[in-house]
């Protein structure tokens, strides 16, 4: 397993480390501290092409071989960055049409990362020189293990630019996909308001204006932006691959950026992610993020030492610059948080960063080391979580997660969601994933996130949160699912639109009224604040009175079973929550939205309805996760607390981490971390959990 540091050689020379003698001096003295810290990887490069070109044409590359060659020395690997983010002062000087623009056509200015417009070519070609230069200087070396393309593309909000070379290049997109302007306008509903075109070069940008742009439009347009972001990746991607045989990865952060993080995926060979150690956020909002950044890339995984899952290239080590207070992070906190990752499968944990720097906007960012100090808190806790990686390597080699449980997303569902126009601006998409995440995640129950299109066939439940639009082949994908034997939850505010955003004429939600046996024929967004009730029949359990909020659909059953309905208003005594059976499976679908107590029940009752077992038996507050391999099974058990927690073993368990077994009342120390297996005589004699 690989565990290290990002690491910014070039801000730690003279006068800002070393001496005037040495100038370079720092970097053995930082090597040394990284190896005994038990870091054998670093990532090096990613926004240093100012200093690899300084002038056009001249570069150079032997500063980053004299590091990597220290870095060899002490038996450290690298990932190198291609520096493409921080594009340099003179290239903006002599190409200023490189500069993007905004939804108003006013420029964003050169001297910080990412002051580009990525559909320009100019840029391109510069982008593509410096790659292939870099790969042809430094593909040779043997410290290098990997290549991280790019770095957190799409950040500070540049996935979108309105240049004369976005507009050209957008007009060529549209062509390649509607072939014909009748068909671009038929599709795109340009009949609305008169606003059809009669050439492709007609078609609007979709720039600050009286009104609202045309979904459809504005839907596309989030579409070929994307296209535009991962293509860039795939051009870095085959030069880096011409020259060198090392793979290539991505840095993605979750729900964030507004391209297609699984077309990211699939241009690189493994998934790379920013991940925080987390100040007031919940252990399940971390949770949510990791498992939907591991289910990027499920299949063809190909990492620097071939182990399936995902690295975290930036794990932060504490305060982050957009942070109002930057309140220090609690010791514990990183080994926890660390332990978060790996167990979800990571297999590799680079942390953000190594020395605060002395100069620019990031030297108030936390760091391992503080500006020049040897030793810190921080330090200490990593170098003893270095002893424990190395402890752990071996059992965890070609382990990975697997899960019965998936969540459906889509980033063409997510920007349609986030136009302007809505039935309620009060509905966040996050927030209704979160609430049927927290369940899954409290009853230990472990997740993976999918497209309608991937294949949905292992999964014993599927939930299908607030799909608003659906594309006719993944609405045959769900049924073909549902038919199967499957169990498929949907919800409230699903099938409004179709791929073209073009509402059905049969009927919500589109094309699926007789996979729920249902129509909804109306729907009632809800004021905050203001609720109505349900009121459940038959078997479901209630530990609480549940309460419909933020969306009520009032729905027509046609053959479905009515297990809750609406306690007032108008439509009191109506259906809010149904299931129908399908061919072999069953569908269910919830009308409305409630509070976290409820999502808590329903997993409990599909528990049962599926025969969906917790991977451990422990207290609710205690996060259980797991990574298996041909039967050996690898618990996880992480107490997030500031107080002890008593777990109960019904069964013998080894402790890797202190070689212990424990049977019985077992108190897990705050922000306490057990690794688990079933001891030998427990699994002989196959005692259950």
């Amino acid at each position: 397993m690989f565990f290290g540091v990002d690491y910014y050689p070039e801000q730690c020379v003279y006068p800002y480390g070393g001496d005037a003698d040495h100038p370079e001096g720092a970097w053995e003295r930082d090597a040394e501290l990284m190896s005994q810290a038990g870091f054998n990887v670093v990532r090096i490069g990613e926004f240093s092409w100012g200093i690899c070109e300084p002038q056009e044409g001249k570069y150079d590359f032997g500063w980053l071989r004299r590091v990597m060659d220290i870095l060899g020395r002490y038996d450290i690997k690298v990932v190198l960055g291609t520096p493409t983010a921080a594009p340099p002062v003179w290239l903006a000087h002599k190409h200023p049409e490189i500069l993007p623009l905004d939804d108003r056509g006013l420029p964003k200015y050169e001297g910080t990362r990412r002051a580009v417009c990525l559909c320009s070519d100019v840029f391109w070609d510069y982008s593509k020189r410096i790659v292939t230069a870099m790969a042809k200087a430094l593909c040779d070396h043997p410290q290098l293990i990997a290549w991280q393309i790019d770095n957190s593309i799409g950040g500070n909000d540049t996935e979108l630019s309105y240049n004369q070379a976005t507009r050209d290049e957008w007009h060529l997109w549209l062509e390649a996909k509607y072939k014909t302007v009748d068909r671009l306008n038929e599709l795109l509903g340009l009949r609305f308001w008169g606003q059809t075109v009669t050439s492709f070069d007609q078609v609007p940008m979709p720039m600050r204006a009286p009104a609202m742009h045309n979904p459809a439009l504005l839907l596309d347009w989030n579409r070929f932006s994307s296209d535009t972001m991962v293509q860039f990746v795939k051009m870095q991607a085959n030069l880096l691959r011409e020259h060198c045989e090392k793979p290539v990865t991505v840095t993605m952060r979750a729900f964030l950026r507004k391209y297609d993080h699984f077309d990211m995926a699939e241009a690189v060979d493994f998934v790379s992610i920013e991940s925080n150690v987390p100040l007031k956020t919940k252990t399940s909002e971390l949770a949510c993020d990791i498992d939907m950044l591991r289910s990027l890339k499920k299949d063809a995984v190909n990492t620097p030492d071939g182990e399936p899952g995902f690295w975290a290239m930036e794990q932060k080590v504490g305060q982050a610059d957009w942070q109002e207070a930057k309140s220090a992070v609690r010791p514990g906190a990183i080994r926890l948080f660390t332990y978060q990752l790996i167990s979800r499968g990571a297999t590799g944990i680079l942390y953000f960063r190594w020395r605060q720097p002395r100069i620019g906007p990031e030297k108030f960012h936390s760091a391992i080391l503080r500006h020049q100090a040897d030793s810190t808190r921080t330090l200490k806790e990593i170098s003893q979580l270095g002893e424990e990686v190395k402890l752990l390597a071996p059992v965890l080699k070609d382990t990975q997660v697997a899960a019965d449980v998936c969540i459906l997303y889509t980033h063409d569902n997510e920007w349609s969601l986030q136009q302007p126009i809505q039935p309620s601006k009060f509905f966040d998409l996050r927030e209704h994933i979160q609430l049927i995440y927290n369940a899954l995640h409290d009853r230990n129950i472990q997740v993976d996130f999918a497209r309608p299109t991937d294949g949905l066939g292992k999964y014993k439940i599927i939930f299908a949160p607030s799909m608003q639009l659906l594309a006719d082949a993944e609405v045959d994908r769900l049924k073909l699912y549902v038919q199967n034997g499957g169990t498929l939850v949907s919800t409230f505010n699903t099938g409004l639109v179709n791929q073209n955003h073009i509402s059905p004429n049969t009927g919500y939600p589109g094309n699926m009224t007789d996979l729920f046996g249902l129509e909804v024929v109306e729907f009632d967004p809800i004021m905050p604040g203001d609720e109505n009730h349900l009121t459940f029949k038959g078997t479901f359990p209630t530990s609480h009175l549940h309460p419909a909020k933020t969306w009520c659909d009032i729905i027509e059953p046609d053959g479905c079973q009515i297990l809750a309905v609406y306690a007032k208003d108008f439509y009191a005594g109506r259906p809010a929550m149904t299931m129908n059976s399908f061919g072999l499976g069953k569908a269910i679908y919830i009308g409305t939205m409630s509070h976290q107590p409820f999502y808590h029940d329903l997993i409990g009752w599909l528990r049962q309805l599926c025969g969906l077992q917790p991977l451990l038996k422990v207290p609710e507050n205690i996060e259980v996760s797991m990574r298996e391999k041909d039967g050996t099974r690898i618990f996880f058990l992480l107490n997030h607390q500031n107080s002890p927690i008593r777990v109960q073993f019904y069964k013998p368990m080894h402790d890797f981490l202190t070689g212990n077994t424990f049977s019985g009342n077992y108190d897990l120390p705050p922000h306490g971390v057990l690794v688990l297996d079933e001891h030998p005589e427990a699994k002989a004699a196959g005692v259950p959990a």
